[in-house]
């Protein structure tokens, strides 16, 4: 009785085994891998445009100036030249898909103006908008050297 009942255990362990089809668990894991590695591209890219930026603003602030735009060889960006810092390279976004409604995608483009205490703050622009000032949770502007900054010998 033993026999047969493990034999029949054998058996019906078989046909069920034949019957697991895992192909679209690896389609699913296959896609989320290709979505993880584009949002990481992603990340370096801006963490590169937000570094140059802040590259900018530096030179605004000890008064280097822009002395040349030249585009890249391969038209992805431009390399901004200054009288003391070293050159920095910008490069251009890909384009967006369509949003839920069939329109283009509108992404936010992010800067930096002088306001008239003096200081630099951070800037958004959302599609044709003026640019407004970027806010913190308080409702205050983002300075883009922070609130501590030296100024010569004095804090």
């Amino acid at each position: 009785m033993k026999i047969k009942s493990f034999v029949l255990f054998a058996l019906a362990t078989m046909l069920c085994a034949g019957c697991y089809d895992d192909t679209q668990l690896k389609t699913d894991i296959a896609d989320l891998q290709g979505r993880v590695t584009a949002i990481e591209n992603w990340c370096t890219t801006a963490n590169s445009q937000i570094s140059a930026l802040q590259s900018l603003v530096q030179a605004l602030e000890e008064k280097d100036y822009v002395t040349g735009v030249a585009p890249l060889a391969d038209g992805t960006g431009y390399t901004i030249s200054f009288t003391k810092s070293k050159p920095i390279t910008i490069k251009h976004g890909e384009k967006g898909d369509k949003g839920d409604k069939g329109d283009d995608a509108i992404a936010p483009v992010i800067g930096v103006a002088l306001d008239t205490d003096g200081n630099y703050y951070w800037t958004v622009k959302i599609g044709a908008a003026d640019p407004v000032w970027m806010l913190d949770k308080d409702g205050n502007k983002i300075r883009t050297t922070g609130d501590n900054q030296y100024v010569g010998d004095k804090r």
